[in-house]
């Protein structure tokens, strides 16, 4: 235990401080990088010659990443997650693993980016510092508040810094014309600089996916979104409002279950007529989902979600994953067992008679509008 706990310390030290001055040295002269390479081992202990061999084939043998995105966003607790974890590992698609998290300064407000801006700048405005988070944690891991803590973290070999050269290197490859490049750049940054990815090589692929909650509320989110992505997609998750507000996050509410579900269900209707209006607006660029029915049958909406997206279904489809390894759901409640869980279907059980009669009564005509424009 002693050795393992000592290795992680040099190695955490080499990743901090070391990892950065290692990614400037292409251009350096022989017996600089030499000489750098021998004084960083002996502080750390970690062969930096054969990470800098490693950094230098990743940039040389580049997966360009350019594909249209797939944008998963509603409200919180809705199956964002979910979803965006049954898109993994097809081979038509990169799947991005966390939430994404390009958004500034929030991460539910699209990017803006200014072609006058420096790459520097550009970078520091779409970099997903979660990343950061799961290098220290020493993997990833997305669990609910219902999660116990001795939950497994799933392997996630990222380096930052090869992700700021990757980034850096693609940018000054091409004339940057729009945001689209700047965007271009970005992912493929991010997914080659995701070492252990196991789908990065499949393909062709079609299409990015990720999911982010709450970016859908705002129209000016999706003008933006559609004027960068005008081959992109958005996907919007509506679920049954009482079963919903059992399950409505902090992040959602402001409070874990109110005392009445009034300013919770203001948000639900928010979410709703936005999603109503992007489909209106937006037409087939647009798919909405019930919650229900991707619990319920999800085989059967994955096919749907794959013929409008022209790509293969495959059985992998139906089954949560993180890059290939099954994963917990991400939910409010104690979870235990692997795959899609029925139990959410369920949830509104457990409120009262009178804030049941209250839901139904003031979300009847929302509702109603969200099933005329369902696909």
């Amino acid at each position: 235990m002693g050795t393992d706990s000592s290795f992680s310390r040099r190695y955490r030290s080499f990743a901090r401080r070391w990892l950065p001055l290692l990614l400037r040295l292409p251009g350096s002269p022989a017996w600089k990088r030499q000489a750098f390479f021998r004084r960083a081992e002996r502080r750390t202990g970690v062969s930096l010659e054969e990470i800098h061999k490693l950094c230098q084939m990743r940039l040389e043998y580049l997966t360009p990443v350019t594909e249209p995105l797939v944008l998963i966003s509603q409200i919180s607790r809705s199956g964002g997650t979910l979803l965006s974890q049954l898109f993994d590992m097809h081979p038509q698609c990169h799947a991005h693993p966390p939430e994404l998290k390009i958004g500034y300064p929030h991460k539910w407000t699209w990017p803006p980016l200014d072609l006058n801006d420096t790459p520097d700048g550009w970078f520091r405005t779409l970099f997903e510092p979660t990343v950061l988070k799961h290098v220290r944690r020493g993997g990833y891991e997305k669990h609910g508040t219902g999660a116990d803590d001795d939950l497994p973290t799933h392997p996630f070999l990222f380096l930052p810094s090869l992700q700021k050269a990757i980034f850096d290197h693609c940018i000054a490859s091409q004339p940057v014309r729009s945001p689209r490049d700047i965007l271009n750049s970005y992912m493929t940054s991010y997914f080659n600089a995701w070492l252990d990815n196991q789908n990065l090589y499949a393909g062709p692929k079609k299409f990015i996916t990720a999911f982010v909650p709450r970016m859908s509320r705002n129209p000016d989110n999706l003008q933006k979104f559609f004027a960068a992505y005008p081959d992109g997609r958005l996907i919007a998750i509506v679920r049954e409002p009482k079963s919903w507000y059992v399950s409505a996050s902090p992040d959602a509410t402001g409070a874990l279950r109110p005392r009445h579900p009034r300013k919770a269900i203001a948000v639900w209707l928010s979410s709703t007529r936005a999603i109503i209006q992007a489909k209106e607006t937006y037409g087939p660029r647009v798919r909405i989902l019930s919650f229900e029915a991707l619990l319920g049958d999800t085989a059967a909406t994955m096919r749907g979600l794959a013929e409008w997206l022209e790509i293969e279904y495959t059985p992998h489809m139906t089954r949560p994953t993180f890059n290939g390894l099954p994963i917990l759901a991400n939910s409010s409640f104690k979870v235990r067992s692997h795959g899609v869980i029925g139990e959410p279907l369920h949830r509104h059980r457990e409120l009262s008679d009178e804030d049941g009669r209250y839901i139904d009564q003031v979300t009847a005509e929302v509702l109603w509008a969200t099933k005329r424009v369902m696909s």
